[in-house]
């Protein structure tokens, strides 16, 4: 069992109407970890991506924004950063702890946070081959540790 976006707990894959990608989809009728689910939005209070921008979500070592570093681990890092990019220019930076640092299974449930928040972009140092492929369709960028997050998404041509 599962805890879905519509408040409820389910089993299965869901079908229902929610936006995430995931489990749940009991009697709530959501899709799991959508927006507002066990690993996102609702725990790291992040807001709806922006129309037509870009969401990157990176692994980082410090809550500095745009002037953390690259973690040197990916899914065990001590913060997540999320930032959504319209026309080059930021319009939303936010780091949160990191929900996945601890326990098992931290590249899997690195990988369902990253799809929660609806990313189209993920920053990390490396990436297992589970979380890999669990982000194909997602851009993956992997870049050096210590690496300042805003000259990343310059040299990606993201920021202006």
């Amino acid at each position: 069992m599962s805890w879905n976006s519509s408040g409820g707990w389910g089993q299965g894959r869901g079908r229902g109407r929610g936006q995430g990608r995931g489990y749940g989809g009991g009697g709530g009728g959501g899709r799991g970890f959508g927006r507002c689910g066990v690993f996102g939005g609702a725990s790291l209070k992040v807001p709806t991506p922006s129309p037509g921008g870009v969401r990157v979500v990176a692994s980082v070592e410090g809550d500095a924004g745009l002037e953390s570093a690259v973690s040197m681990v990916a899914a065990r890092s001590p913060f997540i950063a999320v930032v959504d990019i319209v026309d080059r220019r930021p319009v939303y930076v936010g780091v949160f702890p990191n929900p996945a640092a601890g326990g098992g299974g931290a590249g899997r449930i690195f990988a369902e946070l990253v799809l929660s928040l609806g990313a189209s972009v993920v920053v990390v140092p490396q990436l297992g081959t589970n979380a890999l492929s669990m982000l194909s369709g997602l851009r993956v960028e992997m870049v050096p540790p210590g690496t300042r997050l805003s000259d990343v998404l310059r040299r990606l041509g993201l920021l202006g």
